[in-house]
C-alpha cells in the first residue's frame, strides 16, 4: 500500500484496508488520520448500498483502533453502533493473518501487548460472539482473539478454562497451516502441561509444531520453540540439553539483543543464570529492558524486571532485588499477572516471602506499597496450592543466601585446591577464606570439602 503512488489515487475501500492495517500494527495516531479522511470521502457519496457497507467497515475499523487505545469504555459504547448490525462483510477484515514473527499473540498490538483485565476479557467474549454468529468462527480474526484470551487465562492460573479454549482453537482448521496461531497455540499447550508437571507432553506439544514449521519451511519460528524447549529443560533441571537447545539460537553476551528475539535472549540469560554468570545476566538484561517498555510491553516488563530481581538475590544484592521485585509487583498487580512469577519456581516463593516479611515489619506503607504487599501475599497463596517446597526452581537451583564468593569457593573445592591457592585465586587472605567456608559449609549442611562437593553436585551446582 505504501509503494502505490499519490497520483493513482486509491478507492474508500481501498484505502479503509491500508488504515485497517496500520490500525493492527500499532501505528495508531497514522491510522486516526486516515480514517478521518476516508471517513470525510464517505460522507461525500450519495446514498446507496456501497455508502452502507463502507460505514459499516469504517466502524469496524473505528473500534479496533479504539480497542488498542485502551478505552475499553469506549469501546463497550462505541460497538452498539455495529454489533450484531453492521458487520462488515469483506472477509479482509476477519481473515488477515498479521503475526509474522511473535510466539505469543499477547505479545502483539492486538494482543493488548501483555494488558489483561476483566474488560479485555469481556470485549473478547462479546467480539467472538459476534463473529461466530455472522459465521466467522474459523477467521482468523476470531481465533486469534481466543489465542490472545487463552494466554491471558494462562497467566491468570486459570488453567481450565485456557485448556478449553485451546481444544477449541486447535481443532479449527487454520490452526493446521498458519504459522502465526500455530506456534502460540503449541507454545502455550506447551507452558500448560508444564505447570502441570507434564513434561513429557509439552515436549510432544513442541514437537508438533517444530514439525509443522519445518514441513512448511517456516524456519523463521524455530527460534523461539527452541527457546521454549530450552525453557522446559531448565525447569526439568535437564542442564546439559538445555544448553544444547539454546547454544543453537547463536546469542552471545556480547550481543546487543533485538526486542524481536527477546524469547531467545530470556533463555539464554535464565541459562547464564544457571551458569553463576549473574553479571553477564543482567547486563542482557539491562539492555532488553528500555526496548521492552519503550513497545510498552507489559508481559516483557514484569518478566525482565523479576528476573533482575531474582538474579540480584542470587548474588547477594539483597536490598535492589527487593526494590525490584516491587517494581515487578506493581506492574504485576495492576494486570493480575500469577504465572509469570509462579513458573519461576522456589526461587520466587523464598523471594516473595522475604519481601512480604520486611514489608510487613514497616511502620507505615504507602497506598503502592501496600498494594505490592498484598498481591505478593495472594502470589504465596498461589505458591503453596502447588507447594513450594518441593517446586523446581526455574532459576538457579542454589540455597539461599549463597553468593559469587561461595560459588567460586566450590569450583575451586572442585579443583581440589587449598586454602592458599584459593586465597591467591579469589584475592583474599586465608583468613578470609576459612569464613567464606564456614559460611558455605552451613548453608549446605555439610562439615566438610567431600560433602560440600556432594552436596552440590546433588543440587547441579556445578554444571558448567
Amino acid at each position: 500500500f505504501d509503494r502505490i503512488p499519490p497520483q493513482y489515487p486509491m478507492t474508500p475501500e481501498l484505502s479503509l484496508a491500508h488504515a485497517f492495517i496500520v490500525v493492527l500494527t500499532g501505528d495508531l495516531i497514522r491510522s486516526e488520520r486516515m480514517l478521518s479522511r476516508i471517513e470525510e470521502a464517505c460522507a461525500a457519496l450519495a446514498p446507496s448500498d456501497r455508502r452502507e457497507k463502507l460505514q459499516s467497515s469504517i466502524l469496524f475499523v473505528r473500534s479496533n483502533l479504539v480497542f488498542l487505545n485502551g478505552d475499553f469504555a469506549k469501546w463497550l459504547a462505541f460497538s452498539e453502533g455495529f454489533l450484531n448490525n453492521l458487520m462488515p462483510d469483506n472477509p479482509i477484515y476477519y481473515q488477515f493473518d498479521y503475526n509474522r514473527r511473535e510466539p505469543y499473540v499477547r505479545r502483539t498490538p492486538l494482543g493488548m501487548k501483555g494488558a489483561l483485565s476483566a474488560d479485555t476479557e469481556k470485549i473478547a467474549h462479546l467480539f467472538t460472539g459476534v463473529l461466530e454468529s455472522h459465521g466467522w468462527d474459523h477467521s482468523l480474526m476470531n481465533l486469534y482473539v481466543k489465542q490472545s484470551l487463552c494466554e491471558g487465562y494462562y497467566e491468570w492460573n486459570r488453567l481450565t478454562e485456557c485448556r478449553e479454549l485451546l481444544v477449541h482453537i486447535r481443532n479449527a482448521p487454520p490452526a493446521e497451516d498458519t504459522m502465526g496461531l500455530l506456534v502460540p497455540l503449541h507454545t502455550t499447550e506447551a507452558k500448560l502441561y508444564a505447570a502441570e508437571d507434564k513434561f513429557h507432553l509439552a515436549h510432544y506439544a513442541l514437537d508438533e509444531a517444530q514439525a509443522a514449521v519445518l514441513s512448511g519451511r517456516s524456519n523463521l519460528w524455530l527460534p523461539p520453540l527452541k527457546a521454549v524447549r530450552g525453557l522446559l529443560y531448565l525447569r526439568e533441571g535437564r542442564i546439559s540439553e538445555a544448553r544444547k537447545e539454546i547454544s543453537a539460537l547463536h546469542v552471545s553476551v556480547k550481543d546487543r539483543p533485538a526486542y524481536s528475539r527477546e524469547t531467545e535472549y530470556l533463555a539464554f540469560i535464565r541459562l547464564l543464570g544457571r551458569q553463576g554468570r549473574e553479571a553477564e545476566a543482567l547486563h542482557l538484561l539491562d539492555l532488553l529492558k528500555p526496548q521492552a517498555e519503550r513497545e510498552q510491553q507489559r508481559s516483557s516488563i514484569i518478566e525482565i524486571t523479576s528476573l533482575q530481581a531474582l538474579l540480584e538475590h542470587q548474588r547477594g544484592q539483597r536490598r535492589k532485588s527487593l526494590q525490584l521485585l516491587g517494581h515487578a509487583l506493581h506492574v504485576g498487580a495492576q494486570n493480575g499477572y500469577v504465572r509469570t512469577f509462579l513458573d519461576e519456581g522456589a526461587d520466587m516463593y523464598r523471594l516473595l516471602k522475604l519481601y512480604s516479611n520486611q514489608a510487613g515489619q514497616e511502620d507505615s506503607l504507602n497506598s503502592e506499597a501496600l498494594q505490592n504487599l498484598d498481591y505478593a501475599r495472594t502470589l504465596m497463596e498461589h505458591f503453596s496450592l502447588t507447594d513450594p517446597s518441593t517446586a523446581k526452581p526455574a532459576m538457579p537451583v542454589l540455597p539461599e543466601g549463597l553468593n559469587r564468593n561461595e560459588m567460586n569457593l566450590l569450583r575451586l573445592i572442585r579443583q581440589g585446591a587449598a586454602n592458599k591457592q584459593m586465597a591467591a585465586a579469589l584475592g583474599l587472605s586465608e583468613g578470609t577464606i576459612r569464613v567464606y567456608l564456614s559460611r558455605l559449609y552451613g548453608k549446605l549442611g555439610v562439615t566438610t570439602r567431600t560433602q560440600a562437593l556432594v552436596k552440590a553436585q546433588s543440587l547441579n551446582l556445578l554444571e558448567e
